[in-house]
């Protein structure tokens, strides 16, 4: 409930009044009963096995049995945020649960700030009572032999549970940690302030915000008065024992028993102007990992992204806009030219500051690198002063990383702080960037580590490598379901094959010569496609300069009137020799000479044009290969 935002004690339209002096009064009374049974049972022994001659065998799996019984009543929730979490796991877990870091909790309210004559009377009484029975059993197991007798029992685990938190007034924010078996792990970067002890039901971490309090006016009233009874009855067993065999060799191997019962009452909670957090994780068996608040250095930040796609920002890895009473449509984002460098290295940093919103004042950027230690080793603060709105600030700067500096990540953290023109804080916004910084004279690896496929030119009508077809031909059924032979020809099964492959990737191999059609050619881009498909789409098989520049060629010779494209193909003893491979030039003896026939020694050359059809086509299909875009 909001019931107090926009009322004072001049004001009261929420009451219909009209009243200066009037004040607004708060009066509850709750009462809350509640009884639960529970009974959970998981049973994989008791077992009878009989044998008058042979043997007696009783194998048995596992048991588990979890139960758990949550209980909330008479809690007042007013002017405040919170969140109530709940997690349990069944059985054993491996990996951290990730909380947000400490700047987060330091941007919380610990409490209300209620004004002057202002009156708050709470009443509370709680009657909690729980039963609770957990039993894990693997033995008493009976084992009759006349030559002999083996029994083999797994374990036996049983954990009770029980947390109450009852008549509290200004909770404090909790993190609750229950494991049923053993915890391989620690609390890891716990946020200042807070404070973590071991409970009679786990481990208890606490503490409260650091942010600045907020709620109530003036002339508040309120009287509460709370009642709860509450009655848990639970019982949760898992047995794999009790098992019988009896022969002349008898053997029981029972398998393991866990029973895990967890009991949680939170009752008579008074929370006024506050954020509140209350979060329980249950883990039924062991738990190999860590309850970390914020990434570690070098790792990265999961839960900023998490965040980002739910406020509807882009998918930028270092961009973050945490949301605060007060917040307005600000972003924040930092980043690096480089994500790793080998020292000595100069990296540049840019900080943008992009206001969507209102004015701003006392506009701060507080800027601190923190080592692969994650030790603070130097900061730095650019004060911007007033920002107008839909402004949007820029700041780069060099960071020297000289040749003795560690290896190892390290991050790079911005914040931004000031005020709104009403003077209201703005709420802290953070980004932040981490690049790795690798030893000196280490050589950062390029390329692929895939081996390329096909590295000839393959092409109809000519002679081709035989290998190469046979890769090719094997590519394709693999990779696109073909059902060629292999036989290393470059048949007409194989060049239409090839030619769907190049029709489903037109993109990346037509398209850059400016052509749609299929060629049958496996030239520079279908080469290329192919060796990226066949290493998993890995990066390295890049282009060279010079083939780029024949694509670049061949598309503008493309674009040209068919005059001029043919034209530009005229050869004749006068013709200078080329030097490079073009559209329409080929190193000798690709071009072909041909000359009309003539009774003295000048010999004119006779264009393309002027050929007979049936020549101009053969010369068309000797010259073109060089480039899959001329096969149309």
């Amino acid at each position: 409930m909001d019931l107090f935002s926009g009322l004072a004690s001049s004001a009261c339209d929420f009451l219909g009044c009209s009243n200066d002096d009037a004040d607004f009064r708060l009066y509850t009374e709750n009462e809350v009963e509640i009884s639960n049974e529970l009974v959970v049972s998981s049973l994989s022994g008791e077992n009878r096995a009989y044998s008058t001659e042979g043997e007696a065998t009783i194998a048995t799996g596992n048991a588990g049995a979890y139960g758990g019984i949550v209980n909330f009543g008479n809690l007042q929730l007013i002017d405040s945020r919170y969140l109530i979490l709940l997690m349990t796991n069944e059985g054993d877990l491996s990996g951290d649960i990730l909380l947000p870091d400490g700047d987060f909790f330091k941007t919380l309210s610990a409490g209300a700030k209620i004004g002057g004559d202002s009156v708050l009377n709470v009443n509370n009484d709680a009657g909690i009572l729980n039963n609770g029975t957990t039993t894990a059993l693997t033995g008493d197991n009976t084992a009759l032999s006349t030559e002999g007798s083996v029994i083999d029992t797994g374990n036996a685990r049983a954990k009770t549970s029980v947390m109450n938190f009852a008549n509290q007034i200004g909770a404090p924010i909790c993190f609750v940690v229950n494991v049923a078996g053993t915890w391989n792990g620690d609390v890891v970067q716990m946020p200042e302030g807070f404070t973590h002890e071991q409970a009679s039901f786990g481990h208890l971490i606490c503490g409260a915000g650091g942010g600045e309090s907020h709620g109530g006016t003036a002339g508040f009233h309120a009287s509460t008065t709370n009642y709860a009874r509450v009655l848990n009855n639970a019982i949760v067993e898992a047995k794999t024992g009790g098992n019988t065999a009896e022969g002349a060799n008898a053997s029981i191997t029972t398998g393991d028993a866990d029973a895990f019962l967890s009991i949680l009452n939170v009752v008579n909670q008074t929370i006024i102007g506050q954020d509140w957090i209350f979060a329980v994780f249950n883990v039924a068996g062991d738990w190999d990992g860590n309850l970390q608040f914020g990434p570690k250095p070098g790792q990265p930040d999961i839960l900023g992204e998490i965040t980002e796609r739910l406020s509807g920002g882009g998918s930028g890895k270092k961009r973050t806009s945490n949301i605060g009473f007060y917040s307005s449509d600000i972003i924040l984002t930092k980043e690096s030219a480089v994500t790793q460098v080998a020292s000595p290295a100069q990296v540049e940093y840019t900080i943008t500051v992009d206001n969507r919103g209102a004015k701003l004042r006392k506009v701060v950027i507080q800027d601190t690198m923190h080592g692969p230690d994650g030790k603070e080793i130097g900061s730095q603060m650019w004060n911007l002063g007033k920002m107008e709105a839909n402004e949007i600030v820029t700041i780069k700067y060099t960071i020297d990383f000289k040749h003795d500096a560690a290896p190892g990540y390290y991050t790079n953290v911005a914040s931004l702080s000031g005020t709104f023109e009403q003077n209201i804080p703005i709420q802290v916004l953070r980004a932040e960037d981490v690049i790795e910084i690798l030893p000196g004279g280490e050589v950062l690896g390029v390329g692929p580590q895939c081996e390329p496929l096909i590295t000839e030119y393959i092409r109809p009508g000519k002679k081709n490598t035989p290998a190469q077809v046979s890769l090719l031909q094997t590519f394709l059924n693999d990779s696109e379901g073909e059902n060629l032979k292999v036989t290393g020809i470059y048949d007409a099964p194989t060049i239409a094959a090839l030619n769907r492959f190049q029709k489903k990737y037109a993109t990346d191999i037509l398209s850059p010569w400016g052509i749609s059609h299929a060629t049958g050619n496996v030239y520079y881009t279908t080469q290329k496609k192919i060796n990226s498909v066949y290493c998993k789409n890995e990066t390295g098989f890049e282009l060279t300069t010079e083939q780029l520049l024949e694509i670049s060629k061949f598309k503008a010779q493309l674009s040209k009137p068919n005059a001029d494209l043919l034209n530009g193909g005229d050869v004749g003893l006068k013709k200078q020799r080329p030097t490079a491979k073009g559209p329409f030039l080929m190193p000798p003896p690709a071009i072909p000479m041909m000359f009309a026939p003539v009774s003295n020694t000048d010999a004119k050359p006779v264009s393309m044009i002027n050929l007979p059809v049936s020549l101009f086509k053969n010369w068309l299909l000797s010259a073109v290969p060089h480039v899959e875009a001329l096969e149309r």
